[in-house]
């Protein structure tokens, strides 16, 4: 499972991926939305998060 969250303009949006192909989707949303945020969208960060087990680790974080 992963668990984006994306700040756009201030305000915060999580967005939860899970089950097969969630990984897949999961960096297809990463992706879309850095191009985005090239593009001038005020997204100031997106962090995601996995989740294995009982662990969660930060996995990827793009800061602006």
């Amino acid at each position: 499972m992963y668990k984006m969250e994306i700040n756009v303009s201030g305000e915060q949006r999580i967005f939860l991926f899970r089950g097969p192909g969630c990984r897949k989707a999961m960096l297809e949303w990463w992706l879309d939305h850095l191009r985005r945020a090239e593009a001038g969208e005020d997204i100031r960060n997106i962090r995601v998060w996995g989740t294995v087990g009982n662990e969660t680790e930060l996995v990827l974080e793009w800061p602006r």
